[in-house]
This record gives C-alpha cells, structure tokens and sequence, in this order.
C-alpha cells in the first residue's frame, strides 16, 4: 500500500488481551518501525489488501462469543 510494507503480528501476553501489532516499512529489509493495531478478546491475524480499483482493504480475523 502506497509503496510500503507491512507485516501483521499477534500477541496473547499473559493476563491481558490478544493485541495486532503492525509493523510498516519502506523497503522489505527495513527499517521496520511497529504499532499496535488494536486490542480485543477475539481478534486474530489479518492483512491488508489493494484493489485494483487504488482502495485498500482491512481483513482481520476475529470471534465472538455470545
């Protein structure tokens, strides 16, 4: 997307929550600079996606319970 890349990494730390970490960079070697995503109970891995049409997409991998 826009000419970088990206890399979706899950987490579980004990006692807390799963949490997205995302880590973006310019060239596939790096420098890789990382964020957190998001946070919840039920969320898994994901990815981002462009579409032919220049959109970018977010798929991301989550459970409910309930």
């Amino acid at each position: 997307m826009n000419g970088k890349y990206y890399l979706f990494n899950i987490t579980w730390p004990r006692g807390g929550m799963r949490t997205v970490v995302i880590h973006r960079a310019d060239k596939i070697t790096g420098p890789w600079e990382g964020r957190i995503g998001f946070q919840d109970l039920g969320v898994a891995q994901g990815g981002l996606i462009d579409t032919p049409t220049g959109d970018g997409l977010l798929i991301c991998f989550a459970t409910s319970v309930g």
